[in-house]
């Protein structure tokens, strides 16, 4: 089965430095590759923006952090998320208070106005 070499670069930057050194084996082309002075800068480069989940103001934010340029404490919020109750028949986004991520489920607490 032939993958495109797109492809497998994509993959392998995304793969992690255990990953790599196994991939090694699959074949020549993918040893090669992963050897390849162009595919570590292009892995490099990939790794250096990370996203993370933030709390902002009592919203839930996608940002990217591009961690060459950490010193300018600048983030970039790619997109936010708003809950609103489900039971209640207002528009209005409910506050949260805090958010936990584990094996990729995202659990908020709202805020109560009890």
């Amino acid at each position: 089965m032939y993958i495109p070499e797109e492809l497998v670069v994509q993959i392998l930057t995304r793969a992690s430095a255990a990953s790599l050194a196994r991939s090694q084996c699959v074949s020549k082309r993918w040893n090669a590759l992963i050897k390849d002075e162009k595919f570590a800068k292009k892995r490099f480069l990939q790794r250096s923006h990370a996203t993370v989940i933030m709390l902002i103001e009592n919203r839930v934010n996608l940002v990217s952090v591009n961690l060459h340029e950490i010193h300018n404490n600048m983030v970039k919020v790619t997109n936010q998320f708003s809950l609103k109750e489900p039971l209640s028949k207002s528009s209005e986004e409910v506050d949260i208070c805090d958010i936990f991520h584990c094996d990729g489920l995202l659990l908020c607490t709202t805020k109560d106005d009890i």
